[in-house]
């Protein structure tokens, strides 16, 4: 779990926010393992992984109240990169 919580965590303003915790570990967490999903978490932004994700949670954020939202919400806001994912 380490890059993947250090990821979220490391960001209070994405640490404090339940709908983009949600919206993350519907993209990147495997339930029936209880550990990120293959691939979620590289250490690098390529397009779709966890570390991306961020980048457009934080450009997102300026012009929607990501607070406000829930997963779902959040999840369709996204590109069709992360489609992938869920």
């Amino acid at each position: 779990m380490g890059d993947y919580v250090e990821q979220l965590a490391s960001r209070q303003d994405l640490a404090m926010n339940h709908g983009v915790l949600v919206a993350a570990n519907t993209l990147y967490w495997d339930t029936n393992a209880n550990r990120p999903k293959r691939g979620a978490a590289p250490n690098s932004r390529k397009a779709d992984t966890l570390r991306r994700f961020i980048d457009v949670i934080c450009q997102l954020d300026p012009t929607y109240d990501l607070q406000g939202m829930t997963g779902d919400q959040i999840l369709n806001l996204l590109p069709s990169e992360f489609s992938a994912w869920h």
